[in-house]
């Protein structure tokens, strides 16, 4: 009697069996966001402020959509709780506890997303998410990433255009992410990288390629198209500008950047792109089959099969948000004085000379810059050294940060890399910014310290920074810069360079003595 009653219920209703399986999802998924809130709000403050993610509003009203579409595969579907996928919120919680202590922002919004899917596969079962996995992939779009990205293409833009410039017969001078022609000199701007318009494409992409093709061939056809078509139309984007500029002798170029770059360059890329994918569309590729049906493992969705899952998944995000707070709140050491090294004759520490070099680390708990000059034959050799010293880290006070760097009202990037050199003593592998300005150059070196160690590696930096707080060792880290200005001659300044950190005293241990 009681299973013709169960039957008469589903058959009334196709998605009772859902019921407390959705309440579980919204409690356990509203809890999580509440006691990450300050992750979540992280992201849609990002959204809103930059440019790059303003399609990061739609993620999720489009993945809710293509659930909603096909819910008509749920009604043969029992949601089974999935034990194993404890270890996977584990796993991705863990990478959320890392970016918590490391203040890095989207390793703590892409952990937030992960835990999200996680969770929904906890509760629902593997088949489930098996089934849905494309709405739920489509979630990782809301993590704003892709800015690291920007240098790069910065300098395939510039290369691409100096390529075709060169091609066509219009004299060009490269010097890093700035082109010199007859009519005049062009900066490949971040805004110019084509970051914005290819993170937004891929997206758009996916989706298209979901929702057209069954073939998984032709998805991967137009999702490679999805990325070669916005860099490729960027990169001759750029190129037109220039050459606008240069037929116009410059009274047109402006003009046609602020207007072919927006919202108007970006429409004919999405209808170019979707034009040539309609050419070989294949049919709807999420009609679902009429005989689709999971069967029921035991009392799929029941309130007793939920409460153990509901209950772990809440007790594994409050551990690790728990655990970074006591970590986060442990004694941080005191800044007590940062002087600048002294060197060896014959270079001296000059009050006198100019400083070149204004970096901007705005959350360092002291900043140091001295300038030096060589008393020799050749006078006039000046090296900036600058140290963004960090007693502890924490929000908004981060030695790898987005926010710190070189650029200013005088100075913008030309290039960047590594090079070989010797600091206190012993080889290492450093970074180096080439600065431009309209008259002349500086070439800067840098490099992290970290609880007594060097590295050029920012990722390095964070892992050397995680160790520091899980093992309560010293936290203290610093940003080191040096820096010298060239007319022409960049190997004069990285000679120059070389002879002055070989004349240094050990910057090491002037960092380790900086704070008690």
């Amino acid at each position: 009697m009681s299973t013709m009653n169960r039957e008469q219920e589903l058959q009334a209703s196709p998605l009772a069996h859902w019921r407390w399986t959705a309440v579980a999802l919204i409690a356990c998924l509203g809890i999580v966001l509440i006691l990450l809130w300050d992750t979540a709000a992280s992201a849609v403050m990002k959204w809103y402020t930059s440019g790059t993610f303003n399609h990061c509003f739609l993620i999720l009203p489009i993945s809710i959509y293509l659930v909603y579409e096909r819910r008509s595969q749920l009604e043969n579907m029992k949601p089974t709780p999935c034990y194993w996928g404890l270890a996977i919120l584990i796993a991705v919680g863990f990478g959320w506890f890392l970016g918590q202590l490391t203040d890095v922002l989207v390793v703590r919004q892409l952990g937030l997303v992960l835990m999200i899917q996680a969770i929904i596969l906890i509760l629902v079962g593997w088949r489930i998410a098996l089934a849905f996995a494309f709405p739920l992939a489509y979630l990782l779009f809301l993590v704003p990433f892709g800015e690291a990205l920007i240098p790069y293409f910065q300098d395939f833009t510039a290369y691409f255009a100096v390529t075709a410039l060169r091609i066509i017969g219009i004299p060009v001078f490269i010097d890093g992410i700035f082109l010199t022609i007859p009519t005049g000199v062009f900066k490949v701007a971040e805004a110019c990288s084509g970051v914005r318009f290819l993170i937004a494409t891929i997206a758009l992409g996916l989706l298209f390629a979901n929702m057209m093709y069954q073939s998984w061939v032709r998805r991967f056809i137009f999702i490679i198209l999805s990325i070669v078509v916005p860099i490729v139309a960027n990169w001759i984007r750029a190129l037109s500008i220039v050459l606008v500029a240069y037929w116009s002798n410059n009274e047109v170029a402006v003009g046609v950047d602020h207007i072919v770059y927006g919202w108007f360059f970006f429409s004919i890329v999405m209808v170019l792109l979707m034009l040539i994918g309609m050419t070989f569309r294949d049919g709807v590729a999420h009609a679902a089959p009429a005989h689709a049906e999971i069967a029921e493992i035991g009392k799929s969705g029941s309130a007793q099969t939920l409460i153990i899952p509901a209950i772990a998944t809440i007790g594994i995000v409050m551990a690790f948000l728990l655990y970074a707070a006591h970590i986060n709140t442990r004694e941080a050491p005191v800044l007590a004085r940062l002087i600048a090294p002294s060197v060896n004759m014959p270079w001296t520490l000059s009050a006198a000379a100019e400083e070149k070099l204004h970096p901007n680390f705005p959350g360092a708990d002291t900043n140091l810059i001295s300038v030096y000059q060589k008393d020799s034959d050749d006078s006039g050799q000046t090296v900036d050294l600058f140290i963004a010293f960090y007693t502890h880290e924490r929000d908004g006070s981060e030695v790898v940060s987005h926010s710190n760097n070189f650029e200013s009202d005088k100075w913008s990037r030309a290039g960047s890399g590594y090079v070989n050199t010797i600091v206190d003593g012993h080889e290492m592998r450093v970074a180096y910014t080439r600065l431009a300005a309209h008259a002349q150059s500086l070439i800067v070196w840098h490099w992290y310290w970290v609880n007594g160690r060097y590295t050029s590696n920012p990722y390095v930096a964070k892992l050397l920074q995680i160790k520091a707080k899980i093992f309560d060792q010293n936290r203290s880290a610093a940003f080191v810069a040096v820096a010298s200005a060239y007319d022409y001659d960049s190997d004069r300044a990285t000679d120059i360079l070389e002879d002055f950190l070989a004349h240094l005293e050990p910057i090491g241990a002037v960092l380790a003595g900086a704070t008690e």
